[in-house]
Order: structure tokens, then C-alpha cells, then sequence
């Protein structure tokens, strides 16, 4: 009687791993190994990202590289991460093939999947659907064919992002140990200048006002309106590397729309801004008027006939 069970329990789970098999809609897929995406990413102009849930994002080549352009914000990107992308997204091969009426059981209806399109010289483009993920691969579709193919990799998870991360927030990546030496001037008029002297009272004073580390984003700062609203300029001298750091009053934007945006930030809005040489695509936000006051009285009395001269 115990054997009988057995046989029966046995052959119990060999009937309910058939019909898994028969279920699964990759279950008895044929093998296919094949080049879905093959592009030469020496002579590809453009890569454009359409994931939902994200805003849109493409890479450029340019001469000094692949740019990132995202919200409508050129940034360079680090060549590595660059590389990353456009090898994942140039290099697309297939394991099975799959006919199916139901993709959007494979995130492959519209609205779930990504769009990766690259657009090649000529005003050539090709183009792959990303749809979702599972153990060994991810499905994706050619949008002019039926079939439905399983991809090596995790390409949804590497394109399903937020390109805006690869924007740096740092305002100047020096640290003020490194610091040489800076000039301080207001329009045409230098105010003081400081060369480093050993350890001193004013490297403290310039930790305590310059921008190091990540500071928030002023995207609707109107730059061409920066020489009116310039409050102070200084050089930062590391060896024979010189940088400019602007600061800025901030003044809203001239449409309602953009100071409404603005305010949805959920930020307070800044009283100034920042903007450095090495970073120069991007401004930042200063909100305590304290720091910048600090800044603009320039470095407090005891170090003022040390290291620190005034110019009259």
C-alpha cells in the first residue's frame, strides 16, 4: 500500500510539471540565437530612451564624446557609464523565439515597454521593444514583427532609469585642502586676494563658505541675465589649474509657468545661486543668506592681516 502511494505521488508530479510546461508561455519555445540589435557604435549618431515612468533621455556623439541629453540639458557623462549603456543597448541577441497573442503578459503591450532606437547615418534608425524581466533573460520584440524573443541579459533594468542620476550635483569638485590660493573681485573691482600659508584661520572660513559637495539644482535661473545679477567672482587657484565660481542674486522666472514649477519643486526658492567652471552646464541653489553673506564680507578680521589682502 506505502509503494502504491508512492508510485501515485510520483506520477502526480510528473503530470503537474507537464502541464507547467504546456502553461508556461516560454515553455517549449524554440532555440534561437540570433542578433536582434547589431549597431556599430563608431559610426551611431543617436541613442533615444522611452521608458514609462520616466522622462525621455537619448545619448549624443559629439566630438568631445557621448553626451547625455535629458530634459532638454546637455550633461557630459563619465565615459564608463557611457560605455556601460551603449554596449548593453548595440549588442541585442536572442535565446528563444515566442509566438504569443497576449505580450502584455510579457510587458510588451503598449505603454509597458521601453523603446530603445538608435539612429545610424542616413537618417537610419532601428529599434527594439524592452519588455520584462524574468530568471535567464528579457523579452523584447522588433517593432515590425509578431514574434516575441527572450534576450540575453537584464536590459530593462538598465534602461528603466532615471537619466537625470548621471547629472553631477557637485559645484566644484576641489577640495579647499587643495586650495592654493583665491582672488575675490565684484564687477571690474578686485575685492582681496588669499594665498595659503600653511594651515589657517581662512581655509576655515572657505570651508565654511564655498560649495563643496552636492548642492540642490537652479534650473530656471536666466543666465543671460548673468553679468546683472553677478554679486561676486572668484578665481580658485590649485598648481597651475585655475577655476571660476560665480554667485549670483536670483531673480524668478519672466513666465508664471516656470516660477510655478519652480515652487512644485517643493523647495524653498533660493535668494542665490551658484555657478562654477567646473561644472558649467548646471546651476545650483543657495537658500541661507547667511553663507552667502559670509561669503560677500569676506574672511573674518583675524585672518585679514595674516594671509588675506584687501585691495583699496
Amino acid at each position: 500500500m506505502k509503494n502504491k502511494h508512492l508510485v501515485l505521488f510520483f506520477l502526480a508530479i510528473v503530470v503537474l510539471g507537464w502541464l507547467l510546461s504546456r502553461l508556461r508561455p516560454w515553455g517549449n519555445t524554440p532555440e534561437l540565437r540570433a542578433a536582434l540589435l547589431d549597431v556599430d557604435t563608431a559610426t551611431a549618431e543617436v541613442l533615444q530612451v522611452l521608458a514609462p515612468g520616466y522622462p525621455p533621455w537619448s545619448l549624443h556623439k559629439t566630438e568631445g564624446g557621448w553626451t547625455l541629453l535629458a530634459d532638454n540639458r546637455p550633461m557630459p557623462m563619465i565615459p564608463r557609464q557611457a560605455a556601460v549603456l551603449l554596449a548593453a543597448a548595440a549588442q541585442v541577441h536572442s535565446i528563444r523565439v515566442l509566438s504569443t497573442g497576449r505580450p502584455d503578459t510579457l510587458g510588451l503591450a503598449p505603454g509597458q515597454y521601453i523603446v530603445l532606437a538608435w539612429q545610424l547615418p542616413g537618417g537610419v534608425y532601428q529599434r527594439l521593444h524592452i519588455g520584462r524581466e524574468m530568471e535567464g533573460g528579457t523579452w523584447v520584440k522588433l517593432p515590425e514583427s509578431h514574434a516575441v524573443f527572450l534576450a540575453a541579459g537584464h536590459l530593462r533594468s538598465q534602461f528603466a532609469l532615471d537619466a537625470r542620476r548621471f547629472r553631477s550635483r557637485q559645484v566644484i569638485d576641489w577640495s579647499v585642502s587643495a586650495l592654493d590660493s583665491m582672488t575675490m573681485a565684484q564687477g571690474d573691482t578686485l575685492i582681496y586676494r588669499w594665498h595659503r600659508q600653511g594651515a589657517d584661520s581662512v581655509q576655515l572660513w572657505l570651508q565654511g563658505v564655498l560649495p563643496f559637495g552636492e548642492w540642490p539644482f537652479a534650473d530656471y535661473f536666466d543666465e543671460t541675465r548673468g553679468s546683472e545679477l553677478e554679486l561676486a567672482r572668484l578665481t580658485l587657484y590649485r598648481g597651475d589649474e585655475q577655476a571660476l565660481l560665480h554667485l549670483y542674486r536670483w531673480m524668478p522666472p519672466n513666465l508664471p509657468e516656470d516660477l510655478h514649477a519652480v515652487r512644485g519643486l517643493g523647495d524653498a526658492l533660493p535668494a542665490y545661486v551658484w555657478h562654477s567652471s567646473t561644472n558649467p552646464l548646471n546651476y545650483f541653489s543657495l537658500s541661507d543668506t547667511l553663507r552667502a553673506q559670509r561669503l560677500l564680507n569676506g574672511p573674518p578680521p583675524p585672518a585679514r592681516a595674516d594671509t588675506v589682502q584687501h585691495e583699496n
